[in-house]
């Protein structure tokens, strides 16, 4: 819900032609960082080449049309990817350790089937680079993003969850409902 709610914020209650206008911005983004991702490998051309397939997927036309998670998500993913490649491949400064854990926190924030990846990823981080403060740090901020949304939902519903219990309404397009009060909804 965040990300509506910024758009929200700047553009507008139910304002579905800035949301379009960001997600299709937000397909951009996921092409950029493939070829980004790509380049880093030293594969340019195989880069612009994915790049122009991906930002040209219908799929991607379709879930950018519709007031749904899919594009932002994919988003963030591609960000964590190109971040984790950065980290695997160099050593990196802890800026982007920490900068993972909070994309990868918002990530299973939209959508919570990524809650133990993380560990996995800070396995695969470790054996590599071989640091354990930097892979404790990007631990750390990801537990701490995925728990102070999960000590929120306590505070509100009365018991923990990634989710806010109401699962009825769509979290993601409803964004205006965050300033809304979690007591007596049916």
């Amino acid at each position: 819900p965040f990300f509506v709610s910024v758009i929200y914020a700047v553009f507008g209650i139910q304002n579905l032609t800035a949301v379009k206008i960001a997600q299709m911005l937000l397909v951009a983004g996921i092409a950029f960082f493939i070829y980004l991702s790509f380049k880093y490998l030293n594969y340019k051309n195989t880069g612009l080449a994915a790049a122009g397939i991906t930002s040209a997927m219908p799929y991607f036309g379709y879930y950018a049309s519709i007031m749904m998670s899919e594009i932002f998500f994919a988003f963030l993913i591609v960000v964590s990817f190109y971040l984790l490649l950065r980290i695997l491949s160099e050593n990196v400064k802890l800026s982007l350790h920490i900068l993972l854990g909070l994309i990868l926190g918002v990530a299973t924030l939209t959508k919570s089937a990524l809650l133990l990846s993380p560990l996995f990823v800070a396995l695969i981080i470790f054996y590599f680079r071989r640091d354990l403060r930097k892979t404790l740090c990007f631990l750390v901020v990801y537990i701490l993003c995925v728990g102070a949304w999960i000590g929120y939902v306590n505070k509100n519903i009365g018991h923990p969850s990634i989710t806010e219990g109401r699962l009825d309404v769509h979290i993601y397009t409803r964004a205006k409902r965050s300033a809304l009060s979690y007591k007596n909804q049916a």
